[in-house]
């Protein structure tokens, strides 16, 4: 925040604010828990530190103890706070490292602030990683000072390693670290000395060292053996993978945005349309004379472009660094952007954003380009406001599944077998085991049923299954932990449906 008072960015400040509370200021009133975060909901400190040992995260196991210290929506208010600080990392960052003036670094930012990924966000099972990212964008955006400093004080430096030791905690942030080592040689051929390298030879040894002990002290084991495994076969094929990656991640964030609602699409359309009526010449490719044949003006114009095709290869190599661990674990070559499994976008927007202004400012002129890039700041911004309202739709929906829990309280009291069926149609609708098992909890009291999602859910039935159910039961984490292993009798059949409209 300094920053910008500092170097008279009041007004980029103001407006990146406004731009960022219309896409993220549903996080500070949205309440419920859905998905994972239920095998948080009421966990013993023992259950936890096996669940974070096993994983082979310690780190995670006071981050969550931290967040049970906290009034229920208390850590959605810190993701709030957070994300908003990274965009305010990140246009330092810019700034710093790239020389961006400032409207570069305010679209930059703003379409950072709102890409239509990773609404998992709001989700507390996701808060790690929510941390492990501030941390790093705090780390990096300090490195940025460090880069072009002759002398460094020693605890600024002692200071970056903190917080990008922190930043590891998201283990996917260890591979984003290559952006480093990308500003390190940049900043080696900016001041044409080869002698730089050994200055930031620390730097270069973080990620290692850090990898090597939590390789040596930290393997995932028990129930997470093999968690997030890599190969070297894996490494090679997500190289193949990746250039596919980068396109499949853009069009999915342009699907996000035209799936928004025919309202906000016809408003958007509008703004364009207006924008094209204004403005007669839309693309940059289209040469005009200067009036005075101006041999600077052209230069300048020539330098723009050029600026913009380095900010765009900066940018599918800054995406491709956020999708490249991903991409090495799930060995495919898209990765979701919405719901749950969207937790594996987070990286991501830094790199969207980047490559979709540099290719506003390519292919359309100046004025043209801002309308679009506004077109999109809008849609995202109702992108995020229509997710969020489903993850509240979706706990008024377990809210009512309790209620009629209650009513039929004395029918399923003895019961431990019940099969669960639900056909609501919504963008978010949880009907994992341990999300319903939570839910009668709730009702009953016990821990003593095991809550079936659908039909295919039988499975946990089965003989092969028998190690994995009674994980489940041990474990302490999915709200089961009386259940009878060995009773297979199926005394029940629910078919729950609760429609709650969005408006």
């Amino acid at each position: 925040m300094r920053y910008f008072l500092k170097k008279g960015y009041k007004k980029e400040l103001i407006l990146l604010s406004v731009v960022y509370l219309f896409s993220q200021g549903s996080l500070l009133f949205i309440s419920g828990r859905w998905w994972d975060d239920w095998c948080l909901y009421n966990e013993s400190f023992d259950a936890l530190c096996q669940f974070g040992m096993e994983l082979g995260r310690p780190s995670i196991i006071p981050i969550y103890l931290f967040t049970k210290l906290l009034p229920e929506p208390g850590y959605r208010w810190l993701t709030f706070i957070m994300f908003y600080m990274n965009m305010l990392f990140l246009y330092k960052i810019l700034n710093n490292w790239l020389r961006l003036n400032s409207r570069d670094c305010f679209w930059i930012c703003a379409i950072y602030g709102v890409v239509p990924t990773n609404d998992a966000r709001i989700l507390l099972s996701i808060f790690p990683y929510t941390v492990g990212l501030f941390f790093f964008m705090a780390g990096l955006s300090l490195f940025t000072d460090i880069l072009h400093m002759e002398k460094v004080s020693v605890w600024k430096r002692v200071l970056s390693y903190f917080l990008f030791i922190i930043g590891f905690v998201l283990n996917s942030t260890l591979f984003f670290y290559v952006i480093v080592f990308i500003m390190i040689v940049m900043n080696i051929i900016h001041y044409r000395k080869v002698k730089r390298l050994v200055a930031f030879l620390d730097y270069l040894i973080l990620p290692i060292a850090f990898y090597s002990v939590k390789t040596l002290f930290f393997t995932p084991y028990g129930e997470y053996e093999g968690y997030n495994e890599v190969s070297l076969n894996n490494l090679i094929k997500a190289l193949t993978l990746i250039p596919r990656a980068d396109w499949n991640v853009l069009h999915s964030t342009y699907i996000n945005i035209k799936n928004t609602g025919i309202m906000v699409y016809a408003i958007g359309m509008s703004i364009i349309l207006i924008g094209i009526i204004h403005h007669k010449n839309l693309f940059t490719v289209i040469r005009q004379k200067s009036k005075d044949n101006n041999i600077l003006s052209k230069v300048t114009v020539y330098t723009n472009r050029f600026e913009s095709f380095k900010t765009l290869v900066l940018g599918i190599i800054i995406l491709s660094c956020g999708l490249f661990p991903y991409i090495v674990v799930r060995q495919k070559n898209m990765i979701n952007t919405t719901g749950w499994v969207g937790r594996d976008s987070i990286l991501v927007a830094w790199g969207v954003a980047m490559t979709v202004y540099a290719i506003c400012s390519i292919v359309f002129r100046k004025p043209f380009s801002e309308v679009i890039l506004i077109y999109l700041l809008i849609c995202s911004c109702a992108f995020f406001g229509k997710y969020y309202l489903s993850y509240q739709q979706d706990y008024y929906r377990q809210i009512g599944f309790q209620y009629q829990l209650s009513l039929h309280e004395d029918e399923l009291e003895n019961m431990k077998n019940i099969v669960y069926m639900n056909s609501d149609k919504s963008l978010i609708n949880c009907q994992h085991f341990y999300q319903l098992n939570g839910n009668a909890e709730e009702v009953f009291g016990d821990q003593t049923r095991f809550f079936i999602p659908g039909l295919d859910g039988l499975k946990y039935l089965s003989k092969e299954a028998q190690d994995s159910l009674n994980r489940f039961v041990t474990s302490g984490n999915y709200h089961m932990n009386d259940y009878d292993v060995n009773y297979k009798k199926i005394d029940a059949v629910i078919d729950y449906s609760c429609s709650i409209s969005l408006a």
